[in-house]
């Protein structure tokens, strides 16, 4: 019972018996349900082996460092005191790569700690902009947005929706991004 799709299964019983339902209908329900979830089920079944091999990265036979530490150090370099600016929008990548805020911050809260320890900054706060810039890709996260638009009957205007919500989750990393950087310098 600790898995979440056990609660979904438990849920699909006590309806069935609740709605006294007939074994077609339950078929043909089921069978609805897997025809509006094959987008999802592609999506996600793509994106979860690349954030275990991103996050597993390290162990390896040639003792190189893994992923996260080898773009903290390049990054730490390169941005500098500017990464509070910067971390919310690896957040949003993470998700919108990774189907989900959950896969972006196991995929990327090693490397900003990285960053963060390398640059001497507050490592909580880098990782709370890191949260709050996965919860900001989740607006634009492909994963979100094909189930999104399966659910409403908007199949093959996914583009459309990402262009729509684009701009608000920008304005959510940039505002959380300056609120982090000016955080940053007070501390």
């Amino acid at each position: 019972m600790y898995l979440p799709g056990s609660l979904f299964i438990v849920v699909i019983v006590a309806t069935v018996f609740l709605h006294k339902m007939s074994l077609k209908s339950v078929k043909n329900t089921v069978v609805d349900s897997m025809k509006t979830m094959v987008g999802t089920v592609i999506a996600l079944g793509t994106a979860v082996p690349m954030v275990r091999i991103f996050i597993n990265s390290g162990m390896n036979g040639a003792d190189l460092m893994s992923m996260p530490m080898e773009l903290a150090t390049l990054v730490a370099n390169a941005v500098g005191d500017a990464w509070p600016l910067v971390a919310p929008f690896i957040g949003a990548l993470g998700s919108f790569i990774s189907g989900s805020a959950t896969f972006s911050n196991m995929m990327f809260s090693l490397f900003q700690f990285s960053v963060a320890d390398q640059l001497q900054m507050n490592e909580q706060l880098v990782l709370s902009l890191q949260v709050l810039g996965a919860n900001a890709g989740n607006m634009i996260c492909v994963l979100n947005v094909v189930a999104a638009a399966s659910v409403v009957g908007m199949v093959g205007k996914e583009g459309t929706i990402i262009r729509m919500t684009l701009g608000p989750m920008l304005f959510y990393a940039i505002a959380t991004g300056g609120i982090g950087w000016i955080a940053i310098m007070l501390l």
